[in-house]
């Protein structure tokens, strides 16, 4: 029987507690780091017969993880699970969506404690959880066969998040321990037409928007120069503001992101969404109460 053949139940944890011989859960040091890095990589091994190797991660973003999530509770056939990591910690969890008319339930393997893989783009994904006297926090690991698989991976969840996204908004709100993000569906399309505004005004709008994104970018892409435009809105409650974002939000070939200002904005939230608004590019960022940005993070912005 070749490597290939070798069955293997993926539900079998990597790690095990023997409370004989482990007097206390050492979960701390390197030594439990080192032994559950290896059982993922014997793991990935013996389910593909390639080595995957370990990579380290700077993008504070992280959207494959919620790509993974959307698959797993779609029941995606390109994701599939290779190994459980703790023994007696979850394997499946349950989610609930209430986009639809009908509030639905459903289960799906746990993102935490498992070891999953996009054998197609020779990538694994790793939510491995670590224990602290005050609970159980999560580390993410990616594995991948190569630098050049790893790239076209990531490639190909940047597309999809952004086709992903011209169906819905994500929104950023700026909250006391951190940026609160979410995305919502656009329920209930708002046509050009619905809003009510001075037909010069409303004309020059959607004329600077439609040629953002149908401009040759080539140049500035040549020269690395910034492609943006900006478009202030302003008024009392109840002039047409919200109708207007919500009727470029629908009838834009793009994504769009809403971020909440607030007295907690700082210099981390800021480089959060642009950051993210870089990776959707070209895309609108609707930015509410811009006014009300905080003094000392105004020159970061």
């Amino acid at each position: 029987m070749t490597i290939n053949e070798k069955q293997t139940d993926p539900t079998q944890a990597i790690y095990t507690y023997d409370e004989q011989h482990d007097t206390r859960i050492r979960v701390e040091g390197y030594a439990i780091y080192s032994r559950l890095i290896r059982g993922i990589s014997e793991a990935l091994l013996q389910r593909y017969g390639v080595e995957y190797k370990l990579y380290a991660s700077s993008d504070p973003n992280n959207e494959y993880w919620e790509l993974l999530r959307e698959d797993l509770q779609n029941g995606s056939d390109e994701v599939e699970l290779v190994a459980r990591i703790f023994e007696d910690l979850e394997l499946q969890t349950l989610h609930y969506d209430d986009d639809g008319d009908v509030p639905t339930y459903g289960v799906h393997y746990s993102i935490r404690n498992n070891v999953f893989a996009y054998p197609k783009w020779g990538v694994a994904l790793v939510r491995v959880p670590f224990f602290r006297e005050n609970g159980i926090y999560s580390e993410d690991f990616v594995f991948a066969v190569g630098d050049e698989e790893m790239k076209q991976f990531l490639g190909s969840v940047r597309e999809r998040e952004r086709q992903q996204n011209m169906k819905k908004v994500t929104v950023y709100t700026d909250a006391r321990n951190g940026s609160d993000r979410h995305v919502e569906s656009i329920t209930r399309s708002v046509g050009r037409e619905d809003v009510v505004l001075s037909a010069q005004i409303k004309q020059d709008i959607f004329r600077s928007l439609d040629q953002f994104f149908e401009a040759d970018r080539s140049f500035y892409r040549d020269y690395d120069i910034p492609y943006k435009r900006g478009i202030l809105l302003y008024g009392h409650p109840g002039n047409g503001k919200t109708t207007l974002v919500k009727s470029i939000a629908g009838s834009i070939p793009g994504p769009a992101a809403y971020w909440q200002i607030t007295e907690y904005t700082n210099s981390e939230s800021v480089r959060e969404v642009f950051e993210a608004a870089k990776r959707l590019a070209p895309m609108v960022l609707i930015i509410e109460d811009i006014d009300s940005m905080p003094d000392e993070v105004r020159s970061f912005s």
